[in-house]
């Protein structure tokens, strides 16, 4: 249903692995900007300062901020 959704909004004929890889993109990206955001904050910098992504569905994907976290660093329990 998504994919017909961005079909229609987009006037495209997209399959769904090329679907999946756009999402999973977008996601990562906003990802990066969330991170910029959150370092821009703990720079001690003012408000004015605070960065501000230029992505369009930046907004749109506020409901991951919770949910996504950073790679795990060290050793895997698979590899001891």
């Amino acid at each position: 249903m998504l994919l017909q959704l961005f079909n229609e909004e987009t006037g495209n004929n997209t399959t769904l692995a090329d679907f999946k890889k756009k999402l999973a993109n977008m996601r990562t990206t906003y990802g990066r900007e969330l991170k910029k955001v959150n370092a821009s904050k703990q720079t001690g910098s003012g408000s004015n300062d605070i960065y501000v992504p230029s992505f369009w569905y930046y907004r749109l994907f506020e409901f991951l901020e919770g949910t996504t976290e950073p790679c795990r660093s060290g050793t895997d329990i698979l590899d001891e």
